[in-house]
């Protein structure tokens, strides 16, 4: 009997694997400059003209009030159920969820996880509040992750407090 080698294998189990037709959209690079430019050469110093005239905690409570209040009107989970499919990474801004997200995905696909980015693979909700940010990553209806992965697990990323997450 002739066994079969690894290559053959492979290709038979990945011809098997469900495929996704999402296409990540990525802002126009005009938006991109803007914001950037809104965030740098706008936010950025008025922080520190608060900062100088000791408003500085005035203006972040007053931006925290509205972050709450948005995520509670338009809260992108409010009619989702999770499942024994999802793994939620809900970390801070900028304190290595893309790393937690590359970590937890190749957890869920014994470290054989490819893709082309990260958000073409891990769903990040958050993004519905976005306005052009929102085919920035693949949705969370979309089932072919988990289905493709042999832990029948999927990552979904979020930065939203811990209230608006949805638990079973």
């Amino acid at each position: 009997m002739i066994e079969p080698d690894s290559a053959t294998l492979d290709s038979t189990l990945l011809a098997n694997i469900p495929v996704s037709n999402y296409k990540r959209q990525p802002p126009p690079f005009v938006v991109r400059c803007f914001f950037g430019f809104v965030l740098y050469g706008v936010l950025g110093p008025i922080s520190r003209i608060c900062d100088t005239f000791g408003r500085k905690d005035l203006v972040l409570r007053l931006m925290t009030a509205s972050r709450i209040r948005g995520q509670t009107n338009a809260n992108p989970f409010r009619n989702y159920v999770p499942t024994k499919h999802d793994v939620f990474v809900a970390t801070f801004a900028k304190s290595g969820t893309n790393w937690m997200m590359q970590i937890a995905h190749q957890l869920a696909f014994h470290a054989k996880g490819e893709f082309d980015h990260i958000h073409c693979v891990v769903p990040w909700p958050d993004t519905q509040l976005m306005g052009p940010m929102r085919k920035y990553a693949i949705p969370i209806v979309d089932p072919w992750v988990w289905k493709a992965s042999p832990e029948q697990k999927r990552v979904i990323k979020t930065h939203f407090d811990w209230d608006f997450i949805p638990y079973s």
